[in-house]
C-alpha cells in the first residue's frame, strides 16, 4: 500500500505514454479555497474526499509500472465520467485522488458521495488485456464550520485517511473521529486486550430481535463487553477498533462466538436464537469454518445460529467470500447483511450472496420520522428484499412511532431501545419471562 507521504512527494509529471498527469498539492488546495470562498455567504459545505488504491505498490511490482499508471489513469477517467459534472477530480499521485464535492447541503450528501466513489471505482477495470478490480481507501472532511480554510480542510481528509486505514476501515469522515479516541493510550490498550482474550475477560450482552405483527421475540444479537481493570469499562467500539488495529479481530470474533454458542447451552429452555457478527479479516480465517462445524458439540442446533456479515466483508474478497458463505449455508446456518445500505449498497448482491436477512442500517431508519427520502428508501429496500424471500430487520428502533413506520414500510423484524437495550444473559431470560415489551 502506498502511504500518504508518498503520494504528496509526486510532482507534476506524465507517466510515460499512458498520459496520467497527476497535480500538485498545493493547486488542489487553491481549487478548494475557491469553493470555499463561492460559498462564504451561503449555508452550502465543501466536502473533500481523499481516494487511496489499496496495495498500489504491490499492483506496481506484479504487473508493472507501466499497467499501475495506466490503472490510475483508468480510475480517474471513471471517476470523471459518472460523477456530476460540478464535481472535480484531481490525481495528487499515482495512488491518490482527491474529490471535491461543491454546494453540499447538508452532511448525509457527503457519506451518499463516497458509497457512489466505492462502487464506481469496485466495477472491473480493463487494462493491457486484463481484467483488474480495485479496492480503495477513502478519507473525507466537510466545511461544517464556515471558518475552517483550505489547509485545514485538506489535512482533516488526510487525518481521515489514515485513520481509515489505521482502524482498517473503508472509509471514515473527519467528524467519526472523536478527540478521545485520538488520545486514548492504544498500545497500553492493546496490550490489556491481548491479555483479556488470552484469559476470556471478553463477555457478551445480548439484544432481543422481535417479530413487528406479532410481537414474538425470534432471536438475539451478541454484542460484545469488556471491563478492563486498568481502563474500566471499555466502549464497545473501541474494543473493536483496537483489535482490528493490532490484529487481534479474529481471537475476538471466535471468543464472541464461542460465548454465543455456550450461553445458548445454559439457557436450556430459555434458549433463544443468536446472532453474531463476523469480523471481514475472520472470512479469510481456515479455522472460521472448523470452529463453526463444532459448534453442536456444544448443542447447539443449525437454526439457531445467525452470522451477521457487511457488504464490506463481500468486497474485500468476493471469490473467497462467496466460497465461505456458500460452505456455511449448506450447513444450514442463517447468514444476515449488516448495516445494509451503508456499504458498496448494489442491489446485485441480494441475488449473488446466499443470505436468509438483511439488516436496514440506523441511518436510514432513524430519520423516517422526519425525512419522506429515507421512508420511501426503507420502503424500496424492503420490497426489493421480500421479492429475493429474505427477512427484513429493522434496527436502531427508539420509539413507537418509528416502530410503526418501519411496520408499514414491510419490515418485518425490530430491533432497538425501544424494544429493549442489551441485557446480560441472565437479564434477559427475566425480561423474557415478564413479557412486558410493546407489541402492536
Amino acid at each position: 500500500m502506498t502511504s500518504t507521504s508518498e503520494s504528496r512527494a509526486v510532482s507534476p509529471c506524465d507517466c510515460g505514454d499512458t498520459g496520467f498527469r497527476t497535480v500538485p498539492r498545493d493547486d488542489a488546495i487553491c481549487r478548494i479555497e475557491a469553493l470555499l470562498k463561492a460559498n462564504r455567504d451561503t449555508t452550502l459545505m465543501v466536502g473533500v474526499v481523499l481516494v487511496e488504491i489499496n496495495q498500489y505498490q504491490r499492483i506496481r511490482a506484479s504487473y508493472g509500472y507501466r499497467f499501475a499508471a495506466t490503472l490510475s489513469k483508468l480510475v480517474v477517467e471513471r471517476l470523471n465520467k459518472e460523477l456530476p459534472a460540478k464535481v472535480t477530480v484531481l490525481p495528487l499521485g499515482l495512488s491518490e485522488f482527491v474529490v471535491l464535492l461543491p454546494d453540499l447541503k447538508i452532511r448525509q450528501q457527503l457519506g451518499l458521495a463516497i458509497n457512489k466513489i466505492q462502487r464506481i471505482v469496485f466495477e472491473l477495470f480493463s487494462v493491457m488485456d486484463s481484467s483488474f478490480r480495485v479496492n480503495v481507501t477513502i478519507g473525507a472532511s466537510y466545511s461544517v464550520d464556515k471558518s475552517v480554510d483550505a489547509p485545514e480542510l485538506m489535512r482533516l481528509a488526510d487525518s481521515s485517511l489514515l485513520h481509515a486505514h489505521d482502524s482498517r476501515l473503508p472509509q471514515c469522515i473527519h467528524d467519526e473521529i472523536s478527540d478521545e479516541q485520538d488520545e486514548f493510550p492504544f498500545l497500553e490498550l492493546q496490550l490489556d486486550l491481548e491479555r483479556a482474550l488470552e484469559q476470556n475477560e471478553i463477555t457478551s450482552v445480548f439484544q432481543p430481535k422481535v417479530e413487528m405483527r406479532t410481537g414474538r421475540v425470534v432471536g438475539v444479537e451478541s454484542l460484545v463487553r469488556w471491563t478492563s481493570p486498568i481502563f474500566g469499562v471499555v466502549r464497545p467500539d473501541l474494543i473493536i477498533a483496537t483489535a482490528e488495529r493490532s490484529g487481534l479481530i479474529n481471537n475476538l470474533t471466535f471468543q464472541t462466538l464461542n460465548n454465543a454458542i455456550l450461553q445458548y447451552q445454559r439457557w436450556g429452555k430459555d434458549a433463544v436464537p443468536i446472532a453474531v457478527n463476523l469480523s471481514t479479516e475472520v472470512i479469510n480465517d481456515p479455522a472460521l469454518m472448523r470452529f463453526i462445524s463444532r459448534r453442536n458439540i456444544w448443542g447447539m442446533p443449525v437454526e439457531a445460529l445467525t452470522l451477521e456479515i457487511t457488504e464490506t466483508a463481500f468486497m474485500e474478497n468476493p471469490d473467497k467470500a462467496m466460497e465461505v458463505f456458500t460452505e456455511i449455508n449448506a450447513m444450514g446456518i442463517k447468514l444476515s447483511m449488516d448495516d445494509f445500505g451503508t456499504g458498496y449498497s448494489s442491489f446485485e448482491y441480494l441475488k449473488n450472496i446466499p443470505i436468509q436477512e438483511i439488516k436496514i442500517d440506523r441511518a436510514f431508519v432513524d430519520n423516517m420520522r422526519h425525512e419522506r427520502k429515507d421512508r420511501l428508501i426503507v420502503e424500496t429496500v424492503a420490497e426489493l428484499a421480500k421479492g429475493f424471500g429474505l427477512r427484513v430487520i429493522a434496527e436502531g428502533i427508539e420509539d413507537v412511532e418509528t416502530y410503526h413506520l418501519a411496520m408499514d414500510a414491510g419490515c418485518d423484524v425490530v430491533q432497538g431501545y425501544f424494544i429493549s437495550r442489551p441485557q446480560p444473559p441472565d437479564e434477559l431470560v427475566e425480561w423474557l419471562h415478564r413479557n412486558e415489551w410493546y407489541r402492536p
